[in-house]
């Protein structure tokens, strides 16, 4: 299970890092071909805006699992370290449950533009193509949410075992 979240987790940096990669090297590009005077290309302000997209909530889902997004953590710092844990506990299941439904009404927005057909301005392709990330990453927000409350969980279990194994000696 382990290694199939390290695959995971390396097929999601590849994903976050080449497309962004690719994204600066194109504007780079075409800003020096405006600056000699040449015409852009056409298609790459739409493309980089989905690239954007993809990038932002492929981040985002990653930003969870590495507790990189911003935390007002002045109350958990204030309060007895178990009822920080429950506090956690509530925040994740919350977070997880805006996640499930941003997945719900995504999946719901994406059905929309693949029944009505609509395709990008500037480039061939269907507009449910570039905005699929969202659901999707959201749903793996959700879960890395659940996983997280089940850590958290776990963890002030443990330590109530502990403590009752101990208070057992005494």
């Amino acid at each position: 299970m382990k290694k199939a979240i390290d695959i995971f987790r390396k097929i999601e940096w590849f994903l976050l890092v080449v497309p962004m990669a690719f994204l600066i090297l194109a504007v780079v590009v075409e800003v020096c071909q405006r600056a000699i005077g040449f015409k852009g290309f056409a298609w790459l302000e739409e493309f980089s805006r989905y690239v954007f997209v993809f990038c932002t909530f492929l981040g985002a889902s990653l930003a969870v699992e590495t507790d990189g997004h911003a935390k007002m953590t002045a109350v958990l710092v204030a309060v007895p370290k178990k009822v920080a844990a429950v506090m956690e506990i509530v925040g994740n299941l919350f977070c997880a449950g805006v996640c499930a439904a941003v997945t719900y009404y995504g999946f719901i927005q994406i059905t929309k533009q693949m029944a009505s057909g609509a395709t990008a301005t500037a480039l061939p392709i269907p507009m449910y193509v570039p905005y699929l990330i969202i659901p999707l990453a959201m749903f793996v927000s959700a879960i890395r949410y659940l996983c997280l409350v089940a850590k958290t969980a776990g963890e002030l279990t443990h330590k109530r075992e502990e403590q009752a194994a101990e208070e057992g000696r005494t």
